[in-house]
């Protein structure tokens, strides 16, 4: 598969198969460099090939809210539901472009973001309540379940049947690979399926 890069000078992105279920249908892990304009190019080419040649009919992206509302000062999921739909899902923080670049491709783009983990990790972080590393505070694992089960959610609701994309943080496709190695990703995504990771080698921390 032939991937376009935007007139970039790029090598073939790698990608590592996590976990293969005979006839399971595929969810592809792109890991974002948020504000590296060069990863994110390429990520867009990659995405617009696998909806082309790879069957991809539905792509979640952590720029929109989307899924259960979560309370975060009673620190609970409440009953609301955020239609992920990029028409209706808010954007919730300042790295939209590949979700723009991917519209034009016509594949129906959700939100998989929980604006309450979010906002949580950085109002405890602002009032000196959490002091370790942002990225390892214990609500970034609980963002990451939350893009998963939201992306399921919203295939279900969407009546989509082929393969997927998640578009996020290295780290989350991180916490992810680790519940594949755990066996915890079908409880958590409440549906079986095979995970590829993407990873371009423009990407930088």
């Amino acid at each position: 598969m032939a991937f376009e890069t935007f007139g970039l000078a790029s090598r073939e992105p790698r990608f590592s198969i996590l976990r293969h279920l005979k006839n399971a249908r595929v969810v592809y892990l792109i890991d974002e460099s948020h504000h590296n304009k060069k990863n994110i190019l390429e990520n867009i080419g990659i995405a617009k090939q696998l909806i082309r040649s790879a069957n991809v009919d539905l792509i979640g992206v952590e720029s929109h809210e989307g899924g259960h509302a979560y309370d975060e000062y009673d620190d609970r999921y409440t009953l609301s539901y955020m239609n992920g739909e990029i028409s209706f899902a808010p954007l919730v923080n300042d790295c939209p472009w590949f979700a723009q670049g991917v519209t034009v491709e016509g594949v129906p783009l959700v939100g998989v973001e929980c604006r309450g983990l979010l906002n949580q990790i950085c109002t405890q972080i602002q009032f000196n309540e959490w002091s370790g590393p942002k990225p390892l505070h214990p609500n970034q694992v609980r963002r990451s379940m939350h893009f998963l089960k939201t992306l399921f959610c919203e295939r279900a609701k969407l009546g989509i049947s082929q393969n997927a994309i998640i578009n996020c943080g290295r780290d989350h496709n991180a916490h992810i690979s680790e519940f594949i190695k755990k066996g915890e990703v079908e409880t958590i995504a409440g549906f079986a399926a095979s995970y590829v990771r993407v990873h371009t080698y423009s990407f930088q921390d």
